[in-house]
């Protein structure tokens, strides 16, 4: 297994060189650091592995995410904002506030006004069959 060390370690090199060419051609030429598009596309094609290291540690994009040409995709749990809140959660709220039925009861109430609002709805419709 040690004969082939030299020759996995060499094709894992030119993967990463590949890799890090294909993120410098498609990352957005806003989002790079310290120099432009062009001079580091130059860097990492004629210096290969060092010139790949140098983009990932120089010149990618702060919180990037690792396929090639990806934006700030690594999630930062840090800042995040707060999620979706329900009524519940504020201060100023209290049992008064909250709906005085049950759910069920509340769609058992409804039905009479939707089958009212139904028969009206077919009235109008016969109506405008006869016109």
């Amino acid at each position: 297994m040690a004969q082939f060390a030299p020759g996995i370690l060499g094709v894992a090199f030119f993967v990463f060189w590949m890799w890090a060419l294909l993120d410098v051609a498609l990352t957005d030429k806003t989002a790079f650091r310290r120099m432009n598009k062009t001079f580091w596309f130059l860097i990492v094609a004629l210096a290969s592995s060092i010139g790949a290291v140098g983009w990932l540690l120089l010149g990618r994009p702060k919180n990037a995410g690792f396929t090639p040409g990806a934006k700030l995709s690594r999630p930062n749990f840090l800042n995040r904002p707060p999620g979706p809140r329900g009524p519940e959660d504020y201060a100023d709220w209290n049992a008064s506030t909250a709906p005085s039925l049950p759910a069920d009861q509340i769609l058992v109430e409804a039905e009479p006004d939707f089958s009212t609002w139904e028969a009206e709805f077919e009235q109008d419709d016969s109506e405008d069959d006869e016109a």
